[in-house]
């Protein structure tokens, strides 16, 4: 979008004005004007077509032009990106009308026609202004201003008056010098525009703020169940609100300090090259002290005073068993994973913090992403070992923790068939019918054995990426039940969409909903305002990354120079490097704008 940057004209008199010609009336916007209309150019959210005429009236398509500008800058957008083809009304084609309407900013006449070209209207403007904040934000907009009593409130039609009352509140809107709001009265460019930027600075400023850091959870009482397709503790419904903290007990390369260029290295990469660098004592020891580092009881404290409820901990079979079933050790006390689910759960009780356990890793991959611990494997589906020992460590698990009211739910495994870009023949796609059926066959086979030790806790499964390749649980026997689907799609009518199937799958067979992982990068707070307003469970990924201080992947980044080489540098550099350097306080930097983005 070209800009033009107006400069404020020196101040005259009270006459000259009245000697001003129309052409420089029309072009520049009136002096009281002039502050707000430069700084919304300047802000980006006024299109070219607006930047004159500046005191005539306004139509309906030139208020609607300057919506979807609005929008897309604050989805890091250009308006073209908002473009949808085609309108349901008779006398548009208009492209940034079709893009309104799609997003529920504007409606027509109710005869077919939207009128373009007709002058908008003060109380049309007031619910154009409205739904376009909703549009944003994924959710109804607050004001906590006066409530200003118009001497003609009674001339404010139906269904306009929620939507003046509450552009009233936020003070995006203000009567005339009489008293009235005039919501028949036409609205000049300028008057629209000025409007426009007071929406944009709440915005901004709502985004910019610092947290203040106070929240504390109540402590957890009670086991939840699955109540009616909620989660329950007994005595009150529970929202889980939280986010992964991925990256900990299963290493990413893109979310860490490793030197990966080529993405190629999974964590089973990482164990053989440190092993047979340094042998298996050395190699242990600079993974504790990474795990160590990278999550400590800091970190559950700062998730706690942000005001999330929840942590969703991904981890790897190897964290418990060797490559090839055999526990780490033969006392389970002292088996690096159960000494951190252990640890976990002493933090979660803590801070009133509840923990989904995330299978990320099972054994042989139940993907071909690298992000199971194993790249280009995917044999879990079709080796009976690789699942027996899946069995065996869920049984330990759930065995372990049965009666731990912080355990909100264990997640049987991550994004099966997660193989996305790959034509290897084992990369079935997640939705065909033989994907579908080695899933759950996994997943009932995992189920009933959870059961035969843990009847309390629910069990969580996830669609990938599409909740409807999970069937109906009564046909298998599946008891206290949360159904998950992972959501990274960015547009308005994908992330609906998913809230929909979750929505037809808790109706249909009551179980919990529950979104595992979201990042919808332009899109977020759209999301996430979502999620909040229908009260589904989510926990955002992720907490923490390294040099993933992008499309807000992370909540804490840090950058990196250079990112640490495992396959030269010498073991000490390596616990410095993967370990004091990792803690949250050495350097890691809090993204402010996205924590207020999905900020319950």
């Amino acid at each position: 979008m070209n800009i033009k940057i107006f400069k404020r004209a020196a101040a005259v008199t009270a006459a000259a004005l009245m000697t001003v010609s129309v052409a420089y009336a029309d072009s520049e916007p009136s002096w009281w004007a002039q502050t707000d209309v430069n700084e919304a150019i300047e802000s980006g959210i006024v299109p070219d077509d607006l930047q004159t005429g500046y005191t005539e009236s306004l139509s309906r398509s030139g208020f609607t032009h300057l919506a979807i500008a609005y929008l897309a800058k604050l989805q890091g957008l250009t308006p073209d990106k908002l473009e949808d083809s085609g309108t349901p009304f008779s006398d548009t084609n208009d492209p940034y009308v079709a893009a309104a309407y799609n997003r529920g900013i504007i409606n027509g006449r109710g005869d077919g026609s939207f009128a373009p070209d007709n002058s908008i209207t003060r109380q049309e403007a007031a619910k154009i202004l409205i739904n376009t904040q909703t549009a944003y934000l994924g959710k109804t907009p607050t004001g906590t201003g006066e409530l200003i009593s118009y001497t003609d409130s009674a001339s404010i039609a139906d269904w306009a008056r929620e939507y003046v009352e509450l552009a009233t509140r936020m003070q995006i809107m203000k009567g005339m010098e009489d008293g009235s709001f005039s919501p028949d009265g036409t609205y000049t460019t300028e008057q629209a525009i000025i409007t426009f930027i007071r929406l944009f600075r709440n915005i901004i400023s709502d985004e910019t703020k610092d947290p203040t850091w106070d929240n504390e959870n109540p402590p957890i009482t009670g086991i939840l169940k699955v109540t009616d397709g909620e989660l329950n503790n007994g005595s009150e419904n529970i929202t889980l609100n939280g986010v992964n903290i991925g990256n900990w007990l299963l290493v990413e390369t893109w979310l860490s300090p490793i030197s990966d260029p080529n993405e190629s290295m999974a964590n089973s990469d990482i164990i053989r090259i440190l092993t047979d660098r340094f042998g298996e004592t050395a190699a242990d020891e600079i993974i504790e002290k990474y795990q160590d580092s990278y999550i400590t009881e800091a970190d559950f404290e700062r998730i706690a005073r942000l005001g999330f409820n929840c942590v969703r901990i991904p981890f790897w079979y190897r964290n418990f068993m060797t490559e090839d079933g055999e526990w780490l050790n033969d006392n389970p006390d002292e088996i690096q994973g159960f000494k951190r689910l252990d640890w976990a759960l002493e933090q979660c009780k803590k801070y009133g913090i509840y923990a989904v356990f995330d299978m990320h890793g099972c054994p042989g991959g139940q993907s071909l992403n690298h992000s199971t611990g194993v790249n280009g494997s995917n044999s879990l589906y079709t080796s009976r070992d690789n699942q027996k020992m899946m069995e065996k460590l869920w049984m330990a698990i759930a065995d372990r923790y049965k009666d731990n009211p912080c355990v909100a739910a264990y997640d049987i495994m991550n994004e099966p068939h997660n193989n996305g870009g790959n034509n290897s023949p084992k990369a079935w796609k997640p939705e065909s019918p033989q994907a579908v059926s080695l899933t759950n066959s996994i997943y009932d086979t995992m189920i009933k054995a959870i059961r035969r030790v843990d009847q309390n806790h629910v069990i969580t499964i996830e669609g990938i990426w599409s909740m409807k390749v999970l069937p109906n649980p009564a046909d298998y026997g599946w008891t206290n039940m949360m159904y998950q689907l992972h959501i990274y799609d960015d547009t308005e009518y994908m992330i609906n969409e998913r809230i929909n199937e979750l929505r037809s799958a808790q109706r249909e067979y009551g179980v919990a909903v529950y979104v595992g992982e979201y990042n919808s990068r332009s899109r977020e707070r759209f999301a996430a305002g979502r999620y909040s307003t229908e009260k589904i469970n989510r926990s955002k990924w992720n907490y923490k990354g390294v040099c993933a201080g992008f499309d807000g992947w992370s909540l804490f980044n840090k950058n990196l120079d250079t990112r640490a080489d495992i396959t030269s540098e010498s073991a000490e550099n390596l616990k410095k490097l993967l370990g004091d350097d990792m803690l949250t306080e050495n350097g890691f930097y809090f993204d402010t704008r996205e924590y207020n983005k999905i900020k319950d």
